[in-house]
C-alpha cells in the first residue's frame, strides 16, 4: 500500500519544481530569456535555503548555535546609492 501510493507523491513532487519553473517565467516582465534564466535559478536557490534551514534546525535540536556570518563592505552608503544609480542607467 505504502509503495503504490509513494509513487504518485514522488511523480508530484518531482513535477511541481518544472511548473514552478513555468508559472514563474511566465509570469516575468523581462525578457522570454531572462525571465526563464530567473525563473530557473529562482527554483534552484529554494535548495540551499532549504539546506541553510535544515542546517539551523539540526544544529539548534543538538543545542549548538549557529555561528553569525556578518557582511561589510567598504562603500559608504552614500557611494553605494550612487553605484545602483549610475549602474541603472547605463
Amino acid at each position: 500500500m505504502c509503495t503504490a501510493l509513494l509513487g504518485p507523491i514522488a511523480l508530484a513532487a518531482f513535477l511541481a519544481y518544472p511548473l514552478q519553473v513555468m508559472r514563474s517565467a511566465v509570469r516575468g516582465d523581462r525578457s522570454t530569456r531572462e525571465n526563464w534564466l530567473r525563473a530557473g535559478f529562482r527554483v534552484i536557490d529554494k535548495f540551499s535555503e532549504m539546506l541553510g534551514q535544515l542546517k539551523f534546525l539540526t544544529l539548534r535540536w543538538l543545542g549548538r548555535k549557529s555561528k553569525l556570518i556578518e557582511y561589510k563592505s567598504t562603500l559608504t552608503l552614500r557611494q553605494h546609492c550612487d553605484f545602483c544609480i549610475s549602474y541603472k542607467n547605463s
